[in-house]
Parts: structure tokens; sequence; C-alpha cells
């Protein structure tokens, strides 16, 4: 069987009291449609079309943007590619599934919201990972973008990624700067 990279490291690095199974399949329990770990922390669950959902939406949005206003300048012209930022994406949401599995297993207190913990883990695994660098957490900034919460048809995903990205890389306070963005920071 494949592994996932960063999933074995992290299990490596940290010692967590259950085996962490991330089960990628068509059949997931319902009211699953994203990413989502159990409660007590030992399975993340996958659902198998979930990256070919996300790769569409890339496909769709990222057309207008290079036409209307390019690609922002955090990101380079070759990397602004649905292949690209789904792959980043994807990875930083794994980062945050692995986020919510510690938080459980390891029973962790937290001072603020478990998101953004999650979201934390996420940056904390992807940036030190030497491959990946920043462009995870700028991949997932992409998605989150795309799934904006007030547009018709909101789904889970767009409310879990709105919640701690909304357009910004966390910590480094980088402007995704997209068309029809009216505001600065």
């Amino acid at each position: 069987p494949r592994r996932c990279g960063g999933a074995h490291s992290t299990m490596k690095a940290v010692a967590l009291p259950h085996d962490l199974q991330v089960v990628i399949t068509d059949n997931v329990p319902k009211g699953i449609d994203d990413p989502t770990t159990e409660v007590d922390g030992r399975r993340i669950f996958w659902p198998a079309a979930f990256s070919k959902e996300t790769y569409d939406v890339l496909t769709e949005f990222l057309p207008e943007v290079i036409r209307d206003k390019g690609a922002p300048k955090v990101i380079s012209q070759e990397n602004f590619t649905a292949d690209v930022l789904n792959v980043w994406g994807n990875q930083f949401i794994l980062g945050h599934e692995l986020g919510h599995a510690i938080i459980h297993q390891l029973s962790l207190p937290l001072t603020g919201l478990e998101e953004d913990s999650a979201d934390g883990f996420a940056t904390f695994f992807t940036v030190n990972d030497k491959d990946t660098g920043p462009n995870a957490g700028l991949g997932a900034a992409v998605l989150a973008r795309v799934h904006q919460p007030e547009e018709a048809g909101v789904t889970h995903l767009a409310q879990h990624l709105a919640r701690g990205h909304a357009g910004f890389f966390p910590g480094e306070r980088v402007r995704l700067d997209f068309a029809g963005d009216e505001s600065r920071d």
C-alpha cells in the first residue's frame, strides 16, 4: 500500500496512543462530503471524489482570475494551475485533518477554536516540509477563495475552508489579491 509521507513522518515524530487510518473511499458515512476526522481521532474519512471536485472548481475559477487580473504575485504563473493548486490545497487539508486527529487522540487542551488549531498544525506540517514550504497553505487559500460561503450552494467544505483561510496565508498576512476583491490588508 502507498503511504502518505507527511502522515507517516507525523506518526514517527508524535507517539499517538492509537493507529491513525486515512480511509479514501466512495463509501463514506452519511453526511460526510469532504475530508473529516472522526471524533476519537483514529480515522480520517476522505471521499474518493473530493480531490476531483476541488480540481473541477479550480479549473472553472482560475481562467477567470488569469483573464481579469493574473495570478497572485505570491504564486508563480507556472504554478497557478488547477493541477498544482489542487495538490497543494489537498496537502494542506490533509495536514488540517491530521491536526484534528492529534488534538483528539492526545486530548490536547485548546485555548481557542479547534478549527484554528487544526489550521495551525496544517501550516506547521506543510511549511516544515522541505518540498512544500508555504505552497500548501497558498493552495488552500486559493481553494477557500473559490468556495466563498456567500455564494449560492454553500457546502460544508466552503464553510470549513472559509473559517481560517479566507484568502490569506495564515501567519504571513499575504493577501491573495483576486479580481473583484475590494478590501486590502
